[in-house]
């Protein structure tokens, strides 16, 4: 017989004993512990189980073991891609009914930490020698109960995966004229040379420099996770393929195959329009100069008239903003980025909107509530206004790290300026009198743009006779509205000055 010991201790966790053991010889239990400097790690089924609690009672043994790999992926709302083709309804560890739960994301529900109960027979019952192995066929369950879990939540996928596919496929089938060319995912990857240049990365997925065969350079959008039901990539296809315009980035192809999706654009090497004019201490003129942010201004104006003003059908951005103006190798600017976009035809003067969709910091208010008015045209006007004014300040519209609190919203400060006629607008790189009135202008006209009411706002139209009539023309706008936010400059917790509809700007 091997020598045990009766009980072996670990830090902070109750004493242990058979059927745990953790000696080197096999014979001296059913489950191995090894004891670590902050407890315990269970050994089961080839993995290592971190021990919580560990409750010794009169007959039986109750032990609560945490998961990290199934929290990792239940955080994650992920799964690994090694799984086996078949699954089956089991039972799972969840959470505390008791616990304010959404039922809607069975994540939620699930729980990483598991509460294992031995059953175990009387000291002097044989089975002490035998070992209980019907029980620890149930402990070892656990990992499958996992592996098999995470096996639904991928048959799931592809279920999901394969309704959007039939949604896209079918929008593609009645709009042949207007997709442009079609892409394998096998030459989506040689243009990529196997995605080694990567230009950047955001929520949708990775954007990647490709090669086409004419030699073009282009961007290459890998879109990752699928969400909703397609209709972001209905949207870019559908807003950038019909369109062909200077100001609107061209849409060179696409792919569609399984579960892999891909836009191709052409590229622009300068990037987008903020890495230009968020500059620290200093205006953006010191980067492009007022006559070029004057001008940027000026394209984009157009092309929104022209996505406006569409012969059957307008589309509204929804998100412009710094990020999605992308400038070509001469500084050409183009919009981008049309996920959020919504076409609608000609006739109609409301737009309906299931929810609220934008870019904090650039989202009108009537998108917030319906209570300012109607979601319209004036939507994209009230987003331009705040990028041209954050290109005249060189900083975000919300600003907390700045000397004074006045200065933390900037459409107020500088509206305080303009109003009082102060021959001094307090930015950087003004030289002449010519420079004075190109930025007079656009801080008149991007105040204009950001009046809470959308009647009050001019349209894009208006926006371009503005911004290049004369400065004498234009009438100072009301001010515009402020409230308190909930963001505070550092060791100001008491002072809160922002816009009212939102908290942060990305």
């Amino acid at each position: 017989m091997p020598n045990c010991p009766e009980t072996f201790n670990c830090p902070g966790l109750s004493p242990f004993k058979y059927p745990f053991f953790n000696v080197t010889d096999t014979r001296c239990g059913l489950i191995k512990v090894n004891c670590t400097a902050k407890g315990g790690e269970l050994q089961l089924g080839g993995r290592s189980y971190e021990i919580l609690v560990h409750y010794p009672l009169h007959k039986d043994v109750d032990i609560y073991i945490y998961n990290k790999t199934f929290d990792y992926l239940l955080k994650q709302n992920s799964y690994p891609s090694d799984l086996p083709h078949t699954c089956q309804v089991v039972q799972l560890p969840v959470k505390n009914p008791g616990l304010e739960l959404d039922e809607t994301n069975i994540f939620s529900l699930l729980s990483s930490y598991i509460l294992i109960r031995l059953k175990m027979p009387p000291p002097d019952d044989d089975r002490y020698k035998k070992g209980s192995h019907s029980d620890i066929r149930n402990v070892l369950g656990v990992t499958i109960l996992i592996t098999i879990f995470l096996c639904l939540k991928r048959k799931a996928g592809r279920s999901k995966k394969a309704k959007y596919n039939v949604k896209v496929e079918m929008f593609l089938k009645n709009h042949e004229f207007i997709a442009p060319k079609r892409y394998s995912y096998s030459e989506v990857v040689k243009m990529t040379n196997s995605f080694k240049v990567k230009l950047g990365q955001g929520g949708f997925g990775s954007v990647y420099k490709g090669v086409l065969k004419n030699q073009s350079l282009v961007a290459v959008k890998v879109l990752s996770d699928v969400k909703g039901d397609g209709q972001d990539f209905i949207n870019e296809v559908a807003s950038v393929g019909r369109k062909s315009h200077v100001n609107i980035v061209s849409l060179v192809g696409f792919c569609l195959e399984a579960c892999q999706r891909a836009l191709i654009y052409e590229f622009m090497p300068n990037g987008s329009l903020e890495r230009f004019i968020y500059s620290h201490g200093s205006s953006s003129s010191s980067q492009l100069g007022w006559e070029k942010l004057h001008e940027i201004a000026i394209g984009i104006a157009r092309g929104l008239e022209y996505l406006h003003r569409g012969c059957n059908t307008r589309i509204l951005h929804f998100d412009i903003k710094p990020h999605n103006i992308l400038l070509d190798k001469d500084f050409c600017h183009k919009i981008s980025d049309f996920g959020l976009a919504k076409l609608f035809h000609e006739k109609e003067s409301k737009i309906s909107m299931s929810h609220m969709r934008g870019t904090p910091g650039y989202i009108a208010p009537e998108l917030f509530s319906r209570n300012f008015g109607e979601v319209s045209h004036k939507s994209d006007v009230y987003s331009y206004g705040m990028m041209i004014l954050e290109m005249v300040g060189g900083r975000k519209n919300i600003e907390v790290e700045v000397d004074h609190t006045t200065e933390i919203y900037f459409p107020y400060w500088i509206y305080k300026k303009v109003e009082l006629h102060e021959e001094q607008l307090g930015l950087h790189g003004i030289v002449s009198d010519e420079q004075n009135r190109i930025v007079r202008k656009m801080i008149i006209v991007g105040l204009w743009c950001i009046q809470t009411n959308p009647l009050s706002r001019p349209r894009i139209t208006k926006v371009l006779e503005m911004l290049e009539g004369d400065l004498a023309l234009l009438e100072i706008p009301p001010k515009p509205y402020i409230s308190s936010p909930s963001r505070s400059p550092p060791g100001s917790p008491s002072t809160n000055i922002s816009h009212p509809y939102c908290s942060s700007s990305t």
